[in-house]
Formats: structure tokens, sequence, C-alpha cells
């Protein structure tokens, strides 16, 4: 009678290649359509940026577009990213108020770290002292403090809004309306940011009304050309 094994050990599991977690890190990082947007995404930008930055709303204007660029990059990675907006939306306040702080130094002038924090705190206090008791500032450092800290919530919110959302409407009517200050109250002609406004702005309309559609057609299981 022949011997019936009861017992058979089961082939080993293979490990989970290396290469696996690239790929699917590529597949999340580093999709060609999500860098499609970002270059639709940044042609809508630098018309808004480039037309403030060419006004000089102020004296000393900050660096805009770089920090309109560094915001949009970052809520791009950071909407791919599996975190939860809990906690995904403090920690773009926390960078953005590093990077405001950097872009603060930056406009002191020159000197060692505690120089310029020292200069920043003067200004400040000697701005709020004439503010609070009636007298005059020309010190255009709080109004540029401001500007670079909207523009990095107002274009993450922008770029949030394209990858998580798929809604280009948040981020360009925001940025419509500060371009059209700018024409109003500085330039009054019509200069090539507002033509590269209109001309992404639309695409990217365009653009986001597909990945919309794409996303209900994948949960939906409908299939759809490549």
């Amino acid at each position: 009678m022949a011997q019936i094994p009861w017992a058979r050990p089961l082939p080993a599991r293979p490990a989970p290649a290396p290469t696996a977690f690239l790929s699917r890190l590529g597949a999340r990082f580093f999709d060609w359509e999500d860098w499609l947007t970002l270059a639709l995404a940044l042609g809508a930008m630098l018309g808004v940026s480039a037309s403030l930055e060419e006004a000089s709303w102020s004296r000393d204007m900050p660096a805009v577009t770089l920090v309109s660029v560094l915001a949009l990059v970052f809520a791009m990675l950071l909407a791919r990213s599996p975190l939860h907006v809990l906690f995904a939306w403090p920690l773009a306040v926390l960078v953005g108020a590093a990077v405001t702080l950097w872009q603060t130094l930056e406009m002191v002038g020159p000197g060692d770290l505690e120089h310029r924090i020292d200069a920043i705190y003067f200004r400040f206090d000697t701005w709020f002292y004439l503010a609070f008791t009636g007298g005059i500032s020309n010190d255009p450092l709080p109004f540029n403090v401001m500007v670079i800290g909207l523009t990095w919530l107002g274009v993450f919110v922008f770029g949030w809004s394209l990858y998580r959302w798929h809604n280009a409407w948040l981020g360009l009517i925001p940025g419509g309306v500060a371009l059209f200050m700018s024409l109003l109250f500085v330039n009054d002609t019509l200069p090539l940011s507002v033509f590269l406004f209109v001309l992404f702005g639309f695409l990217l309309v365009m653009r986001t009304n597909l990945t919309a559609r794409m996303r209900q057609w994948r949960t939906g299981g409908v299939s759809y050309p490549s």
C-alpha cells in the first residue's frame, strides 16, 4: 500500500522585489500626466506672478515667482502622497512658514543670521508701533511678507485642488482677480502675461475636466482608450 504524505510543506512565498516598491513610487510621483498638468499650471501661474513682479506693487518686491513654483511643486508631491488632509495641510503651513522666513531673511539685507533676525524684529516693531499710534511708515517689509505668505497658501491650495479635487477654478479665479487688479491700478496695458494666463488657464480647465472624468471611469470600471 502506497504511503500517502498527509503533510506537504508549503512553498515559500517569494519576497517582494525592491523594484516593485520603486515601480509603485514611480507610478505615484513620476506619472507623465501629472507633470503635464504641472506644466499647464506653471504656465497659468507664471502669467500672474510675472505680472505682479513687473508691476512692482511695493519697493523691493519679493520673489513671487520662486515662491509660487516651490508651492506648486510641493502641492503636487503632497497631494500625490497618501497623507490625509488633516496631516498634509498643517505640514504645508509649516513649510510655507519656513519659506516665508527664508525669503524675509533674504529681503532684510546682508549680515549674519542674528543681525537679520534683529533687523526683522526692529522693523516689524517700528511698523506696528506707528500703525497703532497714528503714525505713517514707508517700510515695505510687512507688506512683502504678507504677499509671500498669501502667495504660498494660494498656490498650494491651487495645486491641491488640481491633484486631489481635479478642479482648476479654485486657483484660476483668485489669480485672475489679482491679475485684473494689477492691470487696473498699476498697468493699464495688456502684457504677454495676460495671454499666457488665458491660454494655459483654458488648457488647464480642459485637462482637469478630463482627469475628473477618468477618475469617474476608473471608479465605475469603464474602459477607455489610453
